[in-house]
């Protein structure tokens, strides 16, 4: 085998590895609220859900974001306090004349080693 399908060969399997990666279901431990309530009166303030902990004690690096396009709030803003480098974080939802839907994202990292 030439260097050169060697290095064809590398590219393949870390590409490959890298749709692995992206498949890999993250082991953090959630503690899910189940209090789902209508935000048609007045803005509410919604607690998202606490991250307890990493299964290897690693830390943890947090960062909530609105998914603006999976909900039918798109013309009203959702603050999100505290988004980065939080478990627990808290939204204040506007006020609207009819039930609306909010999606939120959580991107969760690992901070341990491998990345």
């Amino acid at each position: 085998m030439t260097s050169r399908a060697v290095t064809s060969l590398s590219r393949i399997q870390f590409a490959f590895c890298l749709i692995c990666m992206w498949s890999f279901i993250p082991l953090a431990v959630a503690e899910v609220e189940e209090r789902w309530q209508p935000l048609n009166q007045k803005p509410r303030l919604l607690v998202l859900t606490d991250i307890e902990a990493d299964p290897d004690g690693d830390a943890l690096q947090f960062y909530w974001f609105n998914y603006a396009e999976a909900g039918t709030m798109k013309d009203q803003t959702v603050k999100i306090h505290s988004a980065e480098n939080m478990a627990r974080v808290h939204v204040v939802a506007p006020d609207v004349e009819k039930p609306q839907s909010i999606h939120f994202i959580l991107k969760l990292t690992d901070r341990g080693e491998p990345h």
